[in-house]
């Protein structure tokens, strides 16, 4: 397009060609020697020195189809919606795996959800200094207080089932009633062998005396992983908290037990 324009002090600059690039929004306004046809002549061998390519793929072309690019759409369709699909598993996965790192009331929050949504054991949270949630029955009865504790660099201490012991009995419950204590150990170290230490014996015991089962986060991954292999080891765990206490354990090779010392 010619047209005429003002330098920056206002001086006339004379003839210009104008010409716009949508893709880049660019502008471009050159100085040419002459108007009418000559300048349009040399405006156009201009743009075409500044701008070789001449235009857009017009989507009509594909109109014409060639042999190697007769199936590519739709292989392309079809490996777009596979990684899409691997992209939300991993997700999910990631999601199970956040209880590992997760600490304080977000840590709370994310126990009851994963009892409820991963293990399908209904739960839930409550705010306050005392217990942390409740697991519930299907017709919202309380039935197992429990409490959640992110040590760090620590592993189940004799004060945190104490702990959970005297909550229990501030909520008016017997010494016997089910008690869930989950326990995120070694969250600041940065291996899942590093993390994967026992609960120590004695602590072991006085949770089997005092009627309260000890999980770690990990065992609680470990049993997800078996549920999505059709096994139910949550089974397993509600039964040992109606029954009496201990640390429940779910290894490296996925074999679970109650440890009672």
């Amino acid at each position: 397009m010619l047209g005429d324009a003002l330098g920056p002090s206002g001086q006339d600059l004379g003839p210009v060609a104008v010409a716009f690039k949508h893709e880049r929004a660019e502008v471009f306004i050159v100085p040419i020697r002459a108007g009418g046809a000559t300048g349009e002549r040399q405006a156009t061998r201009f743009f075409e020195l500044l701008a070789p390519g001449k235009g857009s793929y017009p989507p009509y072309l594909d109109q014409l189809v060639i042999g190697p690019e007769r199936d590519a759409p739709e292989r392309i369709r079809k490996i777009e919606a596979e990684v899409k699909r691997l992209r939300e598993k991993i997700s999910s996965a990631r999601r199970v795996k956040q209880i590992l790192y997760f600490t304080d009331r977000e840590l709370e929050v994310e126990v009851v959800r994963f009892f409820t949504k991963e293990l399908a054991v209904p739960a839930r949270h409550v705010g306050g200094n005392i217990e942390d949630f409740w697991l519930v029955t299907d017709t919202g009865e309380d039935w197992c207080i429990g409490e959640v504790k992110g040590p760090g660099k620590e592993n189940v201490q004799r004060p945190d089932i104490g702990a959970l012991d005297a909550h229990r009995g501030e909520a008016g419950r017997p010494a016997d009633f089910p008690a869930l204590l989950v326990a995120n150990t070694f969250h600041r170290r940065d291996t899942i062998d590093s993390r994967d230490e026992s609960v120590h014996p004695n602590e072991c015991r006085r949770a089997a005396n005092d009627h309260i089962v000890v999980v770690r986060t990990l065992d609680l991954v470990r049993m997800k992983m078996l549920a999505v292999q059709g096994q139910r080891p949550q089974d397993e765990l509600l039964a040992a908290l109606r029954e009496g206490g201990g640390w429940f354990e779910v290894n490296s090779d996925l074999q679970h037990r109650l440890h009672l010392k």
